[in-house]
């Protein structure tokens, strides 16, 4: 079995991913997101430490029910455009989908994979954008739907809060139901 395809099965099969992150096969095929280990991030909201140590921590977050190779991959890419953004990561989703389309063809995905990837890690900081901006409503979630599939969407951002050493994530998550719920409100009035 190939190191990409022997990655992607221990995440789904829920196991320990920390030791592969740093062998020498991991460093070879994903220079871009090994070498987050370098780029350490603003201490209040990431008292983690370096962007590696976060994607390893997000990789840990979700139970084996909720994981799919859209979310590892997603994971893995969504903040490898952080080296090229130092110090301040404006535009790293950008950034990060520039890294993800030039590598995407060595992961094994078909088509609607690779765009649901990319997408989602286009988009990962929506949620919190809209939580910033007070503005989660039905329709600002309406529109984030037509662009992105919202229960992915979900667990990555759920990833993402949870998957830090930042312990006061209360908003944030409570974010993460609110969307869900107007989320499946809007389905469930689309259906009737």
């Amino acid at each position: 079995m190939k190191f990409i395809e022997r990655l992607v099965k221990k995440y789904l099969d829920n196991e320990d991913l920390k030791g592969e992150l740093s062998k020498k096969e991991f460093q070879n095929e994903f220079y871009e997101i090994y070498s987050l280990k370098d780029i350490i991030q603003d201490k209040i909201f990431h008292p983690e430490g370096d962007v590696l140590i976060h994607i390893s921590m997000m990789l840990e977050v979700l139970k084996k029910e909720e994981r799919n190779k859209i979310i590892f991959w997603s994971i893995l890419y969504h903040d490898c455009g952080k080296r090229e953004t130092y110090p301040n990561f404006k535009n790293h989703g950008e950034k990060s989908l520039e890294i993800f389309k030039k590598n995407k063809s060595k992961l094994y995905l078909n088509k609607n994979e690779e765009k649901e990837i990319e997408d989602l890690i286009l988009y990962h900081e929506e949620i919190l954008k809209l939580m910033l901006e007070k503005n989660i409503n039905e329709k600002s979630v309406k529109e984030l739907s037509k662009k992105v599939n919202i229960n992915n969407l979900l667990l990555l951002y759920k990833c993402d809060v949870l998957g830090r050493g930042y312990k006061n994530n209360k908003e944030e998550l409570e974010s993460i139901d609110k969307v869900r719920e107007l989320y499946n409100l809007q389905k469930k009035r689309d259906t009737i």
